[in-house]
């Protein structure tokens, strides 16, 4: 919250447009460590040897505050007002899906198709921007996922996004046709039955893709529900996860869900609907936002869609909650709110 509000007393548009630009600077270092563990040059591959993290901890943690630069990018591409800049963010774009591709979370790749559709469809109401050029950073994106396709070595390769993307939608498929069966024939399907569907994993990385979320995510529930109000408290349901088997994977693999299980429904719903509120709001006065804005908008919006994957409130959150604030910021030209002098009687 403090984060936020700081992030919504930032005004002036320069320094808003700075912050953005520190944000980019710093992802843009942590990906360079990344390539150089990717390339194995020394030191750097001996100190940082977790694998598409940079010096993160883990890989999806990196991956979620990807989402964020790869969104300031794009927006800068159509919002900066000098051409020079446009052109370099352009570039900055290529080079973070590069990064992302490598990286390969996931959540970070379904939360930026997200939110390039939707800034898509805003670009035009508040820049003026072309409707068929707004979503050029879906070509961009598009052309480097097939470049990475085809590239022979392992270097560039997303076999693991594929991996992900290929297991979620098989076991789904697996999961709803197995229902539909049962539905068919008049039986009545019960939770226990329907987790029952899920394909067997073979080891834990098969169990943390594809159905092993749908798994997580309704023990989840069920703590939940055993402690609505207030919850389990902070970081107490890992434990939970342990004593049941799940010591693979011992958080939700949802950030909402997380919140709700630590803190309680009220609580979750308090962030919840905040997040939901501000949204709304300034997409129905989208072509009134300031520039900034709207780039960090895009940013909001990419992570909170990733959020639903992942659990990164520790590492990436940070991010998040200083572009929430940029969007929070009020819209009103600097000079609105400023309060008129009083004038001076004269002698």
């Amino acid at each position: 919250l403090a984060i936020v509000l700081t992030g919504s007393q930032v005004r002036d548009e320069k320094k808003r447009a700075s912050l953005l630009k520190n944000i980019l600077i710093v992802m843009a270092l942590c990906s360079v460590l990344m390539y150089l563990q990717l390339f194995d040059v020394k030191p750097f591959s001996e100190w940082f040897n977790m694998e598409g993290a940079a010096f993160f901890r883990n890989s999806n943690h990196f991956g979620y505050i990807l989402a964020i630069a790869t969104l300031i990018a794009s927006g800068a591409m159509f919002a900066a007002r000098q051409k020079k800049t446009r052109v370099l963010a352009g570039f900055a774009l290529a080079f973070f899906i590069l990064a992302l591709l490598y990286n390969d979370t996931l959540g970070a790749h379904v939360g930026v198709l997200c939110a390039f559709v939707l800034m898509g469809f805003l670009y035009k109401p508040a820049l003026g921007v072309n409707r068929a050029l707004s979503f050029l950073p879906l070509l961009i994106y598009a052309a480097l996922f097939a470049f990475s396709a085809i590239v022979p070595s392992g270097r560039f390769e997303c076999a693991f996004f594929r991996k992900n993307f290929s297991s979620t939608m098989k076991d789904l498929d697996f999961v709803f046709s197995h229902l539909r069966q049962k539905l068919g024939s008049g039986a009545i399907v019960s939770a226990a039955q329907a987790e029952a569907a899920l394909p067997a994993a073979s080891t834990s990385t098969d169990l943390t893709q594809g159905a092993g979320r749908l798994v997580l995510w309704k023990f989840t529930l069920q703590l939940i529900a055993q402690k609505p109000l207030f919850g389990w408290g902070g970081d107490q349901t890992r434990w939970e996860f342990i004593r049941n088997g799940m010591s693979w994977a011992p958080s939700p693999h949802n950030e909402y869900l997380n919140l709700a299980s630590f803190f309680g429904i009220p609580a979750a719903l308090c962030y919840y609907s905040g997040q939901i509120w501000l949204l709304v709001r300034r997409l129905r006065g989208a072509r009134t936002l300031r520039r900034t804005t709207l780039v960090a908008l895009g940013a909001a919006f990419a992570y909170a869609v990733s959020a639903f994957f992942g659990v990164s409130q520790l590492h990436a959150a940070s991010y998040f909650y200083l572009v929430l604030g940029l969007v929070a910021a009020d819209d009103r030209p600097d000079e609105a709110l400023t309060p008129p002098e009083t004038p001076q009687p004269r002698d």
